[in-house]
């Protein structure tokens, strides 16, 4: 690693990951404002599903145990609930158990 990388390369691992995920997050975002996800009602509700079927393959990476040593409150990030939740607002019932998406 020469001088200049080094001063290039953020110290910390949360700077360090945003560095590298800039992209393709700026990326999905212009997708996902493409859809207009809060100008109806039905946009929001298509928005809210992707969120929850994505969220929901990840119930078990919030609750691994090995991550949560490094991200001890991991598991109250996990937004599967929350977006099970919105979803029963706007009358759409889940696919998945309500036990999965905790």
């Amino acid at each position: 690693m020469t001088a200049s990388s080094t001063a290039e390369r953020p110290s910390l691992r949360s700077q360090r990951l945003n560095q590298i995920t800039h992209e393709p997050h700026t990326k999905l975002d212009a997708l996902v404002k493409a859809h207009a996800p809060f100008e109806t009602q039905a946009n929001f509700a298509r928005f809210v599903v992707a969120q929850y079927l994505f969220q929901s393959e990840l119930v078990a990476l919030y609750n691994d145990a090995e991550l949560i040593k490094i991200v001890p409150d991991l598991a109250e990030r996990c937004r599967a609930e929350a977006a099970r939740l919105d979803l029963a607002d706007l009358g759409y019932r889940t696919c998945l158990p309500r036990s999965r998406a905790h």
